[in-house]
């Protein structure tokens, strides 16, 4: 009876491993992480609401994703963040309009302006119903991640991410945004 179950789960064993290394495959190919990256500290992380290019159906939405995004951050162990009140104060104030902050230097001034160490920048490229499915509520998205030096305008971390989701976009945004960050390392464990 043994050797009967030992096949299937060797077998098992095998396809979660192979799993795995394509997983990681994944991810590697769709990160990079600058070197000036110190993975020894803690940043601060201005998170600005993410853009589009014309790619949102429910832009209340958004807001749902730039939470997300905040919790997925804090979670790594590498992030702590600022206030939105904060950041929305700043980007009236400064005049910013989120469709402008779409470049490392753009990003940088304003993380000064809240003393962040670093700004989170998200723009979704894409979200789409596949007729495939026959379902309204079906999405699936792209989206890319940078996180940008509040002092140099260097780009820290690159990502992109892919998401689906029957549940609607914000479903598939949070899903595409994990992807796109889990090259970050976590600390401690996360």
């Amino acid at each position: 009876m043994r050797s009967k179950l030992l096949l299937p789960a060797l077998l098992l064993l095998a396809g979660c491993a192979a799993m795995q290394q394509m997983q990681q495959q994944t991810i590697a190919q769709n990160t990079a992480i600058s070197p000036n990256f110190d993975q020894n500290r803690i940043y601060s992380l201005a998170i600005l609401p993410p853009t589009s290019n014309g790619a949102i159906d429910e832009a209340g939405n958004i807001e749902g994703l730039r939470e997300f995004a905040g919790m997925t951050m804090i979670k790594t162990g590498r992030f702590t963040e600022v206030e939105r009140s904060r950041i929305d104060v700043a980007l009236k104030e400064q005049e910013f309009g989120t469709s402008g902050i779409v470049d490392p230097g753009t990003a940088a001034r304003l993380g000064k302006v809240l003393g962040a160490d670093a700004v989170l920048l998200t723009t979704i490229v894409s979200t789409k119903n596949d007729p495939f499915f026959n379902d309204p509520k079906q999405r699936e998205t792209e989206l890319n991640v940078r996180i940008v030096s509040s002092s140099t305008a260097e780009v820290l971390f690159r990502g992109r991410g892919q998401g689906s989701s029957f549940n609607g976009e914000l479903e598939a945004w949070q899903s595409a945004f994990a992807m796109s960050v889990a090259g970050i390392p976590r600390k401690g464990g996360n």
